[in-house]
C-alpha cells in the first residue's frame, strides 16, 4: 500500500548571465509565469531547474479548489481512498 500527499514546492531556474535581460523582459510582459515557461520562452539550452525540496508545504482540500490532496493505493496500484470522496466500495 502507498499514500500520495499533494504539496506545493518552489522550483529554482538558473538563468545564464546572457539571458538576464531577455528573462526580465518576458517576466514584465507576462510571458513567463512558471518554471516551465522559462524553457519554452527563452532561447537557450543552458537552463537548469531544480525543485527546492526543503520548501515542500502540504496542501489542504481548500488550497486545491475542493479536490483531494490524499490518495491511497494498493501495491498493485488499485485506488482505495481519497480525502474528498472517501473509500471505494468493494
Amino acid at each position: 500500500m502507498y499514500a500520495d500527499f499533494k504539496c506545493t514546492m518552489w522550483e529554482r531556474v538558473l538563468i545564464p548571465d546572457d539571458l538576464e535581460e531577455e528573462f526580465l523582459q518576458k517576466i514584465k510582459d507576462g510571458n513567463i509565469e512558471t518554471a516551465e515557461d522559462c524553457f519554452t520562452n527563452l532561447s537557450s539550452d543552458d537552463l537548469q531547474c531544480d525543485p527546492l525540496s526543503n520548501t515542500s508545504c502540504p496542501m489542504t482540500v481548500e488550497d486545491n479548489e475542493g479536490n483531494c490532496v490524499i490518495e491511497i493505493y494498493t501495491n498493485s496500484n488499485e485506488f482505495l481512498y481519497d480525502n474528498v470522496n472517501g473509500f471505494v466500495n468493494k
